[in-house]
């Protein structure tokens, strides 16, 4: 399950529109500075989620033995032969990419109207009037649609807190949708291990 960060994000639009290239790496310093505690607690998360998946099953022996097994083989791609704890690495992927639908994101920062004002003065404060003029209907119908989100939230009242704490109860529906998602993003062999990383 994708963990999104969204006051980051528009954080980051917000230092990249600075047009003087001083000020502007002077903001994304500041900006990189500010978003490593926020990713430093998610990453804790996210570990412990994904490390519940991998130690499924394996308190029993035989479940330990299974993946013991498992962990001790060798993995085959293609024509190549490696061993499978060579080929299986743990990784941390940042990187800006869209929403993909077929995935439930974990929403750390959910976005407030006053940041995306703030992202959006700056796109405008930075942009060529010209330029701004041809995408000022796709940035209208960006805050049309953020305004659908906030009513559509309004009217389910189940907060993301609320979902990320269902995606990690072992007892709610959520929690094993959440672990074949992750199991998927984990498997290069699924599509998704590769959306999940921007390719």
């Amino acid at each position: 399950m994708p963990t999104v960060f969204e006051n980051l994000s528009d954080g980051f639009y917000t230092s990249f529109f600075e047009p003087d290239p001083e000020k502007r790496r002077t903001a994304i310093e500041f900006w990189i500075k500010s978003a490593v505690p926020v990713l430093q607690a998610a990453i804790e998360d996210d570990l412990r989620l994904y490390l519940e998946w991998v130690l499924k099953d394996t308190w029993s022996s035989e479940g330990w033995k299974s993946r013991a097994t498992k962990f001790s083989g060798e993995y085959q791609r293609n024509k190549s032969k490696s061993l499978f704890i060579d080929t299986y690495r743990l990784y941390l992927d940042i990187s800006l990419r869209p929403h993909d639908k077929k995935y439930k994101d974990v929403i750390i920062g959910a976005l407030t109207p006053e940041i995306r004002a703030n992202t959006l003065s700056m796109v405008k404060y930075a942009m060529p009037v010209d330029v701004l003029k041809e995408k000022k209907k796709d940035i209208l119908e960006v805050k049309s649609s953020m305004e659908e989100d906030d009513d559509d939230a309004a009217e389910d009242k189940h907060s993301s807190n609320d979902d990320r704490s269902d995606s990690m109860n072992p007892n709610n529906d959520s929690y094993e949708a959440a672990m074949d998602n992750h199991s998927d993003q984990m498997n290069p062999n699924n599509d998704a291990y590769w959306s999940s990383r921007g390719r």
